[in-house]
């Protein structure tokens, strides 16, 4: 997050449809912060359904399998996540 034109919060107003965002407990690049800015920002909307997990223990790029710091347990429940939201979205 940050006060560049194209952060993501900057942009709440154009999304459509369902975000899901899985975060590492220890992302350098997730303040929590960050993530309050961008959970005001996009909860609560009309336009935009978002939730989002934080992985306790979890480091930035937990999800990717050939990273040392793969955290299969979180990518799993994020695949989970973002499985449940196709279904949902794309059945409608």
């Amino acid at each position: 997050m940050s006060d560049a034109p194209l952060s993501p919060h900057r942009l709440a107003d154009a999304y459509r449809g369902e975000i899901y965002c899985g975060f590492g407990e220890r992302d350098e690049h997730a303040s929590p912060a960050a993530l309050a800015a961008l959970s005001a920002a996009l909860e609560g909307r009309s336009n935009v359904r978002y939730h989002y997990r934080v992985h306790p223990g979890a480091e930035h790029g937990y999800a990717l399998p050939d990273r040392d710091v793969h955290d299969k347990q979180a990518a799993n429940r994020d695949w989970e996540a973002i499985f449940g939201m196709y279904e949902r979205v794309l059945k409608t």
